[in-house]
């Protein structure tokens, strides 16, 4: 799942800005690629163009991964909470990253994506370009404030450390489906530890309407691939060190990619409502390579997440209560992941 960035038109073909930036195992790319190619019929080429190099010079992206390689068509019902996190330019919606509702105010994404998240169709279920969403209920207002975790940073290997975000919508959720459906965090520490300890079923799900497959099409309806959760011992022998704060997980010819970034992985229940979210789609080397995918890890924030959400929404989430069993942060230090 090499990282590109991606801005991704909604009704016509997609522009990629970037090309790997080294050969390295995780290639998170940084540089401007002057030969992109912008499929915009009637727009303007050259000025989309240079806008594209303006915005991923200017805001120093740090590239979303962009498909679901190897995935299905999910049902339409079945993921109301995730987020479509885009940006417009010239009448065109540009879907640059996934998220997933915590509350009716936030969207939980990955840090590398928030420069770049604009807006968040909340419910999305189609590419961008059906206004109708396939007649599913969807939630669309405007990013007013981005939440980026204190310890966010890229190392010399260019690996994503604490790839958090809290995305603050302008327009609160107040859809009782789209707001019943928001992730409920309070079984993130349980489950989280039984799939480390074995105790479930190892298979996890990730979701998002990246390429179907490396420079591939875009899907017209949202994707899900099942992935097995891989122990972080096993994944440091493909990347070297992994602290906990990151997750892994694979599968042969399946994987999540550049545009999926952000995106919930999740240990699936029966219904939304049972879903729990371990993970957020960060980097990996490649697109269903050999490699692992790496995911940050939801548990080890818990309480910066809380910090933030809590105090900050119109309505409560569950696992904002007194009784939960995530505590609350009271001091910067308590709001940062041991490792």
């Amino acid at each position: 799942m090499s990282a590109l960035i991606l801005l991704v038109a909604a009704s016509h073909a997609d522009a990629r800005l970037n090309e790997p930036r080294r050969n390295i195992r995780v290639d998170v790319d940084a540089d401007a690629d002057a030969d992109a190619n912008f499929a915009l019929g009637p727009h303007d080429r050259a000025v989309l163009h240079l806008e594209a190099n303006r915005i991923e010079k200017e805001r120093d992206l740090i590239s979303p991964r962009p498909y679901i390689v190897g995935g299905e068509r999910v049902n339409g019902h079945r993921f109301p909470y995730f987020s479509s996190l885009y940006q417009e330019f010239e009448g065109d919606n540009y879907h640059v990253c996934g998220g997933a509702l915590i509350s009716d105010s936030y969207v939980l994404t990955a840090a590398h994506c928030a420069k770049h998240a604009h807006r968040a169709r909340i419910g999305a279920y189609t590419e961008l370009s059906d206004p109708s969403n396939d007649n599913r209920p969807f939630h669309d207002t405007e990013v007013i404030k981005a939440v980026t975790h204190p310890d966010f940073y890229s190392d010399s290997k260019d690996r994503l450390h604490y790839d958090f975000a809290l995305l603050k919508l302008r327009e609160p959720v107040t859809d009782p489906y789209l707001l019943q459906s928001a992730m409920n965090l309070e079984r993130v520490i349980e489950v989280d530890e039984q799939l480390k300890n074995g105790e479930i079923r190892n298979a996890v799900t990730t979701i998002g309407l990246g390429r179907l497959h490396e420079s591939g099409p875009l899907p017209k309806f949202l994707q899900e691939v099942e992935l097995k959760y891989v122990d972080n011992d096993i994944c440091k022998r493909y990347f070297g060190d992994v602290p906990e704060v990151m997750m892994c997980a694979k599968e042969d010819h399946q994987d999540a990619c550049t545009g999926d970034s952000g995106g919930p992985l999740i240990v699936k229940g029966n219904t939304p409502n049972e879903d729990v979210q371990v993970g957020i789609v960060s980097w990996g080397s490649g697109c269903a390579t050999t490699f692992p995918g790496v995911y940050s890890r939801i548990s080890r924030v818990g309480p910066w997440i809380k910090q933030e959400v809590c105090k900050n929404s119109l309505v409560e989430p569950p696992y904002c209560s007194k009784d939960s069993k995530i505590p609350m942060c009271v001091e910067h230090t308590d709001c940062k992941a041991k490792d």
